[in-house]
């Protein structure tokens, strides 16, 4: 039922555990693989690289991206957020780690 998720042909951020076979590696390589742009954020950006390296050997074609996060920093944060936004993608799905939070569009207090 993957093929049915709706962050599918959209942007998705996977946020933690970046390591080769966990979690959050098989989550970026799937939703990768059917077609979302993954945006792998992350403390560690050279796990992250590596994860992202080893998804485009086996899949070339997968959009990948990797933007450093630390959520135990709010300036981390601003700055994920500031270049998120900047580059002007939708977000339709965030996943932390086994948990998904799916996103839909309303107006909130800027």
């Amino acid at each position: 039922m993957v093929h049915k998720l709706p962050c599918l042909q959209a942007y998705a951020v996977v946020k933690g555990s970046l390591e080769f076979l966990s979690v959050g590696y098989e989550t970026a390589k799937t939703l990768a693989y059917f077609g979302a742009t993954v945006i792998l954020a992350c403390r560690n950006l050279e796990a992250a690289n590596k994860c992202r390296n080893v998804i485009l050997e086996d899949r070339p074609s997968a959009k990948l991206e990797v933007i450093h996060l630390d959520l135990a920093s709010l300036k981390s944060v601003r700055m994920f957020a500031e270049e998120y936004r900047s580059k002007k993608w939708y977000c339709k799905c965030i996943i932390f780690n086994v948990y998904a939070i799916w996103r839909f569009f309303r107006l909130s207090a800027i």
